[in-house]
């Protein structure tokens, strides 16, 4: 089967990141689910940012612990994400966000961080005073604070990827797409010598698993000290890099 060809004009646009990740490196193999599909990976663009707002919302917001933290899914919260979006994309020199796309619809992306120059240590996590797009600030900020410290952790003051998310449309899930994602940011990882760390939520561990990531460290949060119900768990991940010959 013919694999569906990538758009490198549209890739070659975006040249935030220093190591030129926006050069798609050589092409990874497609599921065959995903070849079937005709799914393009294309690099996001400010113009794509409510869109992706709109399809993190729709995969988010079924998860017990957002509807907690975050507003309902809504036009202005759509709007408000967009802005972060695009503000990442414009002036973030370390974002690189990808995008499934098929017949013109995008179907997932992911956000990758790349820290390929030597980082400076990252700062504690401080609790934000506000936040337009929170249900529940002290929620939002315990989640990140979460992720913040066990991130400083395990690869504070090193060089590494960061998956910071990486959604796919429900009705496309499990076809392959998530995966294509994860190997298109991997080999990006790969080729600039740098692991890859992740904070994984039970849903998405099983791709994580076999895509090479270990676990490092998991957590139980009990949602009722919320107001919610039951528990959320996170786990964090990391995975050594491949040596590209």
């Amino acid at each position: 089967m013919k694999q569906p060809a990538i758009r490198d004009d549209a890739a070659t646009k975006y040249s935030a990141v220093p190591f030129d990740f926006c050069k798609f490196p050589p092409r990874h193999p497609f599921s065959r689910t995903a070849a079937r599909l005709a799914i393009q990976l294309v690099p996001a663009e400010s113009a794509d940012s409510l869109e992706l707002a709109v399809v993190e919302a729709a995969v988010t917001f079924s998860e017990p612990v957002s509807q907690i933290m975050w507003i309902a899914p809504s036009e202005e919260r759509h709007k408000k994400r967009a802005k972060q979006y695009a503000k990442d994309m414009e002036t973030s020199p370390t974002s690189y966000i990808v995008k499934a796309v098929l017949d013109g619809k995008v179907v997932g992306f992911a956000q990758w961080h790349f820290f390929d120059k030597q980082p400076k240590p990252m700062e504690e996590w401080k609790d934000m005073e506000a936040w337009d797009v929170a249900n529940s600030l002290e929620c939002a900020n315990y989640m990140l604070g979460i992720s913040s410290r066990m991130r400083n952790k395990y690869v504070n003051g090193t060089q590494y990827a960061f998956l910071q998310i990486l959604v796919v449309l429900p009705e496309w899930q499990r076809q392959g797409v998530g995966s294509l994602l994860l190997q298109e940011g991997l080999a990006k990882a790969d080729q600039a010598g740098l692991p890859t760390w992740l904070l994984s939520s039970p849903e998405g561990y099983g791709l994580y698993q076999k895509a090479g990531f270990e676990d490092r460290e998991t957590l139980e949060i009990d949602l009722s000290r919320f107001g919610g119900e039951g528990t959320a768990k996170r786990i964090g991940m990391l995975k050594p890099y491949k040596v590209v010959v």
